[in-house]
C-alpha cells in the first residue's frame, strides 16, 4: 500500500500531458513487443503445418505407387498421380525408373509464378529399388498477419481510461478477485490431428487393410473433436495407422494378420462410428486395389463388416457367423471372394460395448 500510494503521489507531480505520453509510449511499445510475439509464433506453426503436410503427402504418395510399380501395374498410376494432385501444395509428380527413366507425369497448371520445393522420394523394399518418385511442392505462402492490429485496441482502451481517470484526479480502487478454476481442456482439434497425421507419417508394416467407407459430408455440421479424438486414440491403442483418406474412402493399416481378436478390434471401432451418427461399410483384406474398385465394391454391398476371406482363421471359424456370401471379379487380379460377418460371441456384446466407451470417452 505503501509503494502505491507513493506511485500516485509521483504521478500527481507530473505534468499531466507528460504522464500521459509516456503512458502511451509505454502501451505502444508493449503491444508492438507482443504482436512481433505473436506473429513470429503464428509463422512459426504455419511453416510446421505445411512441412508436416507435405512430408504427409510424400508418404501417402510412396504407400499408393510401391505396391502399382512393384506389381508392374502401370496403367494404374496415372490415376493415382491425378488424385496426389488433389492436394492443393503439389504442383507435378513424376515416377522414374532406376535408371532415370521417366515413366509418367502429371502436373497442374501453375497459375502465377511461385518458388518450388522439390522432394525426391526412392521405392524401395530392402535392397531392391524400384525407381524413385519426384515431388515438386508450391512454396507455401506466408499468411498477411496484419490483422494482429487488434492488440493495440485494448492499449489504446486502458490509456483512455487512465487518461479519464488522471484528469479527474480520481484514484482506481483495488478490487480482489477470486480466480477462477478452469478443468483441464481436452486435446484441441488441430492437435488431436497432428498426432494422427505424425503417426502416420511413420514407417508401418501393415499385414492387413482396413477400407472404411462411410459419407463423411454427412458428418459436416457435428463436433469434428468426437471424431478425431476417437481415430487418434483407436490406431494409437492399436498400433495403426493411417494409409491415406480420399474422398469417402479412409484406408487403415493393421499390423497384424485376420483374426478373432483383429475383428473384435475393428467392431469395437464400427460401434464407436455408430455412436457418432456414421453408418460405415468396412472391408478387410491383405490386397490393395485402386478407388474405382473400392468404390464399385462399396457401391453394390450393404452396410457392416465384410472380410476378404475366413480361411484363415482356421479353427475359430465357428465362432463367425456368415450372413453373405458373393465374389467378384477384379479386373487385372481375378475373382476375389467376400463375405459379410456378423456378431462374434454372445460373450463379446459386453466387451465391445465396454471398449467403446472407453474410446468415446
Amino acid at each position: 500500500m505503501k509503494l502505491f500510494k507513493k506511485a500516485i503521489q509521483w504521478m500527481n507531480t507530473l505534468p499531466k500531458f507528460k504522464f500521459l505520453f509516456l503512458l502511451a509510449l509505454f502501451l505502444a511499445t508493449n503491444a508492438f513487443i507482443t504482436q512481433q510475439i505473436l506473429n513470429f509464433k503464428q509463422l512459426s506453426n504455419h511453416t510446421e503445418q505445411n512441412q508436416q503436410l507435405i512430408d504427409f503427402i510424400t508418404t501417402s504418395g510412396d504407400q499408393q505407387i510401391l505396391p502399382l510399380v512393384e506389381a508392374n501395374k502401370l496403367e494404374s498410376i496415372p490415376n493415382k498421380l491425378i488424385n496426389l494432385l488433389e492436394y492443393g501444395l503439389l504442383q507435378n509428380i513424376s515416377l522414374y525408373k532406376p535408371n532415370g527413366e521417366l515413366i509418367n507425369s502429371s502436373e497442374k497448371k501453375l497459375e502465377q509464378p511461385t518458388d518450388i520445393i522439390i522432394k525426391v522420394s526412392e521405392l524401395g523394399l530392402g535392397d531392391k529399388s524400384f525407381g524413385y518418385l519426384i515431388y515438386s511442392f508450391k512454396q507455401p505462402t506466408t499468411n498477411n498477419y496484419s490483422e494482429n492490429m487488434w492488440i493495440y485496441y485494448p492499449a489504446i482502451a486502458l490509456w483512455l481510461f487512465a487518461s479519464v481517470l488522471f484528469l479527474l484526479n480520481k484514484v482506481p480502487q483495488n478490487k480482489t478477485s477470486s480466480p477462477i478454476i478452469k478443468e483441464a481442456p481436452r486435446l484441441s482439434y488441430k492437435k488431436e490431428l497432428q498426432q494422427l497425421l505424425k503417426r502416420s507419417q511413420s514407417k508401418h508394416s501393415a499385414k492387413q487393410l482396413l477400407i472404411i467407407n462411410a459419407d463423411w459430408e454427412s458428418f459436416n455440421n457435428q463436433p469434428r473433436q468426437p471424431l478425431i479424438s476417437l481415430l487418434n486414440k483407436w490406431t494409437a491403442h492399436h498400433k495403426c495407422h493411417l494409409v491415406s483418406f480420399e474422398k469417402d474412402l479412409m484406408i487403415l493399416g493393421l499390423p497384424e494378420t485376420l483374426n478373432i481378436e483383429l475383428l473384435k478390434k475393428v467392431q469395437i471401432l464400427a460401434l464407436c462410428l455408430n455412436r457418432l451418427s456414421i453408418e460405415p461399410t468396412m472391408l478387410i483384406h491383405s490386397l490393395e486395389f485402386g478407388e474405382e474398385i473400392y468404390k464399385h465394391f462399396f457401391g453394390v454391398v450393404e452396410s457392416g463388416l465384410w472380410l476378404e476371406s475366413k480361411e484363415e482363421l482356421n479353427a475359430e471359424q465357428t465362432s463367425i457367423t456368415v450372413q453373405k456370401d458373393i465374389e467378384i471379379e477384379v479386373e487385372s487380379y481375378g475373382f476375389l471372394h467376400l463375405q459379410l460377418i456378423d456378431a462374434l460371441k454372445a460373450e463379446d456384446a459386453t466387451y465391445i460395448e465396454r471398449q467403446s466407451r472407453f474410446f468415446l470417452q
